[in-house]
């Protein structure tokens, strides 16, 4: 049974998609750290705040590769996900969702 982990808001519903997990590319191996921990702390008690970012090469992440992880390990197999088509798409997302940080980072 799929399993969706859905963003809280959606800036850009022409863009936004609902993406299986494991047909992701481009994943980095999870580094340890205590951002990891601090970030998957907020996942846990606030859920996803924005969508991931995927690429406008296929299905690439382009931001997001720790939620995913985290998404993964909880069991989820969906995560909402923008999906960009173009260069511009993506400066304009990604500038749009870091004007609002959704999780407290330490850094």
């Amino acid at each position: 049974m799929d399993k969706l982990l859905k963003s809280q808001n959606n800036l850009f519903p022409s863009l936004y998609k609902e993406v299986e997990i494991k047909s992701l590319e481009n994943r980095y191996p999870l580094k340890s750290g205590s951002d990891n921990l601090e970030l998957f702390e907020d996942l846990s008690s606030t859920g996803l705040i924005h969508p991931i970012i995927v690429s406008y090469v296929g299905t690439r992440i382009s931001t997001g590769h720790r939620r995913v992880h985290w998404a993964e390990s909880r069991g989820y197999t969906h995560i909402s996900a923008y999906h960009l088509t173009d260069p511009q798409q993506w400066m304009e997302v990604f500038g749009s969702t870091m004007k609002f940080p959704p999780y407290k980072m330490s850094k």
